[in-house]
């Protein structure tokens, strides 16, 4: 009997990743997924700018999301395992294919294919310098948010909430 491996197999079988506690984000925590990124220099940014329906405006901001975590220079933990930005953002895309049906928005993004392993309930997290982990989830709301303002600073002119 033939076993047949699914393209998308091989990158499953690759991400068995790390555990990381559910707690929200401290203050102290960083923020970003890096230090010196800005939304305006981001390709997704771009995009969104010119998109006039929505289902690509949200297609720019999921992309900006994975452009993040696949430009992140810190390690993402899944299963209690770490993986480099460009496996990580392997791995959601790949996530991310599998629930296009179900995935609408960013929001549901980070809700449903960024947020943590459907295998093991553990969250996804995000290891900066000195070993400390964070949640992803709470980390990628941030940097929507960061998206969006500068989307909406650009587009009208008005300041950016604080």
């Amino acid at each position: 009997m033939k076993t047949r491996v699914f393209p998308f197999g091989i990158l499953f079988l690759i991400f068995q990743g790390c555990v990381v506690s559910p707690t929200p984000l401290p203050e102290e925590a960083p923020v970003f997924l890096s230090d010196s990124r800005s939304p305006e220099a981001s390709r997704a940014f771009q995009k969104a700018l010119s998109a006039e329906e929505s289902i690509l405006q949200e297609k720019a901001r999921i992309d900006y999301l994975l452009e993040g975590i696949s430009a992140c220079p810190y390690n993402f933990i899944r299963n209690g395992r770490s993986y480099d930005g460009k496996r990580a953002a392997a791995h959601l895309r790949w996530k991310h294919f599998r629930r296009r049906s179900k995935v609408k928005t960013a929001e549901d993004f980070i809700a449903q294919v960024a947020n943590g392993s459907k295998m093991s309930g553990e969250p996804y997290g995000v290891e900066f310098p000195g070993k400390k982990r964070y949640p992803l989830r709470p980390i990628l709301e941030k940097e929507l948010k960061a998206f969006d303002e500068a989307l909406r600073y650009k587009k009208t002119g008005s300041q950016p909430l604080e």
